[in-house]
Parts: C-alpha cells; structure tokens; sequence
C-alpha cells in the first residue's frame, strides 16, 4: 500500500470519526433537553433512564475520542491544519460541546432544585406523620389524673 492511499484512507477514517462524534454529541444535546423537560414534569424515573443513556454516550465518544487521537497522530497535525472538511468539523464539535455544557448547567441547576423540593416534601410528610401519631397516640392511664382525696 503506498503512502497516498494510506493517508487517504486514515483521513476519510478521521471524517468518519469526527462526524460520529458530532452525531453523539447532537444526541447529548437531545438527551439533555428532554431531560430538562423531566425535571420540569418532576419524573425521576425518566430522568435516570435519561442519564443512564447519556452515560452510554459519554463512554461512546471517549472511544470515538481515543481513535481520533490515533489517527491524529498517524495523519500529523500539519496535514490535517489544511483541510477544510476537517477544520470545519472540529468548528461544528466545539460549538456542539459549547451548548452541551450550557444545556448541562441549567438541568443540573433544576436538579438541585428538584432535590430540595423533594427533601422539603419529606420533611412536611415525616412531621405529617409525627403530627398524626401524636394526636392518635394512647393515653397510658385511663383513669383521671387528679383524685379528690377530701377527708
């Protein structure tokens, strides 16, 4: 295989790669607009499914990432300088990752906020329940407390 096929083929490699990335990271945004929505709606089961899928993304572009940094090294930075598909791509990843963290920030801001409302909700109930078994409580003694003892 002489060298010009070679290159070729890792740079077409490296297309590949980088539109994978950008296609699990448009999926990330996805996922974490919809997680968002969750969190609005208060659905805790959604929202784990939603980071466990999210999770499962992450692991994929770290793959993806590894690869891209082997074929990196094997094309040389040089090269890959003047190449627009290439150059462009890493654009729409960069801005793509930009509004991942933005999208990120608000959903863990209504994270915190659901956990609060929820520990607030179980402060209300336990007192709730501590009000009831209180009112609902037995006297240990049936009879009166004070007896005439007139003599």
């Amino acid at each position: 295989m002489n060298e010009e096929v070679f290159s070729t083929v890792n740079h077409e490699d490296l297309i590949e790669s980088l539109e994978q990335k950008l296609g699990k990271l448009n999926d990330f945004c996805n996922l974490t607009s919809l997680q968002r929505k969750a969190i609005l709606d208060e659905n805790i089961n959604e929202l784990n499914s939603l980071i466990q899928k999210k999770e499962h993304i992450i692991k994929t572009v770290d793959e993806i990432d590894n690869g891209l940094s082997k074929l990196v090294s094997l094309i040389g930075e040089e090269l890959l300088s003047n190449q627009v598909k290439y150059l462009d791509l890493k654009k729409q990843i960069h801005d793509q990752l930009k509004q991942a963290l933005e999208l990120d920030e608000q959903v863990r801001d209504g994270m915190e906020r659901l956990a609060q409302k929820m520990v607030k909700s179980m402060k209300d109930l336990r007192l709730g329940r501590q009000t009831i078994k209180s009112y609902y409580q037995k006297s240990a003694q049936v009879e009166g407390y004070f007896i005439d003892q007139k003599k």
